[in-house]
């Protein structure tokens, strides 16, 4: 369920982000049959290959805005997404004008929250334009 709602719904709030992350912990530890109290469930994440949540949740938001930018998603961004005019050393020519807003329920929201991270991978990254290829490839990049 979690893996289906987190391209809309992707809280942004602490006390939301520690309650999911609890019950991922919660189901880790009981997957694992291992309630110690000196066990790190870190360490059993691990072991079962199983990434925190904020790092999933991040992937598919990414993962659909790349397919939606190739379109192969129908979700009209086109008219959303503006290019910067001049590429600087912080940024590449697939970077786009991240959207101002002061309500942070909007800046948080998918279309704002996922230009900013678009705009922080490599240019090599953002080139590719297998939908695999990228999701491994930024998989990879945040579990570096």
């Amino acid at each position: 369920m979690n893996r289906l709602c987190a391209a809309v719904w992707d809280p942004y709030t602490q006390i939301l982000i520690d309650k999911w992350e609890a019950v991922q912990r919660r189901s880790v530890r009981f997957i694992m049959s291992d309630y110690g109290r000196y066990s790190s469930v870190t360490d059993m994440m691990s072991e079962l290959g199983i990434e925190p949540l904020a790092t999933r949740r991040k992937v598919i938001r990414l993962t659909n805005f790349h397919k939606a930018r190739e379109g192969l998603l129908a979700i009209p961004i086109q008219n959303l997404l503006h290019p910067v005019k001049r590429i600087s050393r912080h940024s590449h020519k697939n970077c786009y004008i991240p959207i101002q807003t002061s309500k942070d329920c909007y800046k948080n929201s998918f279309i704002p929250l996922t230009i900013r991270n678009w705009n922080s991978l490599p240019e090599e990254t953002t080139n590719i334009t297998s939908n695999k290829l990228f999701k491994a490839t930024i998989t990879k990049h945040y579990l570096k």
